[in-house]
């Protein structure tokens, strides 16, 4: 991966009351488009650029109605190795929510109040 791709380096979960932010670790902001799915609850959002990912592929959040963080990658193949080439993510909810997704300097967040 050069160095000068986009990255997705690090993740983590923040709650704050009703609230959930997952947060994506970026070198820079992210190209996306944002669907809302149901039957079941979910929220697909798909990279208009090559974005590579150094996280775990599926996540285990289960906060606030949040239930998991699923990447989905651009080939089979690269999915044994890190910093493979990332295609969406997905979140799994419970039900439907409020979902806010945007860029934050070098953080990409997608925010989950429960309803």
């Amino acid at each position: 991966v050069s160095p000068d791709a986009l990255q997705v380096t690090s993740f983590q979960v923040e709650q704050d009351g009703s609230k959930v932010r997952l947060m994506f670790e970026t070198n820079g902001d992210l190209e996306f488009k944002t669907f809302y799915l149901k039957d079941p609850s979910r929220i697909l959002v798909s990279f208009a650029k090559g974005v590579h990912s150094k996280v775990e592929e599926t996540i285990a959040v289960n906060k606030q109605g949040v239930l998991t963080v699923r990447q989905h990658f651009r080939s089979r193949e690269a999915q044994s190795n890190l910093g493979k080439p990332l295609n969406a993510i997905v979140v799994d909810l419970d039900k439907s929510s409020e979902v806010k997704v945007y860029n934050d300097l070098d953080t990409f967040i997608i925010e989950v109040e429960k309803g």
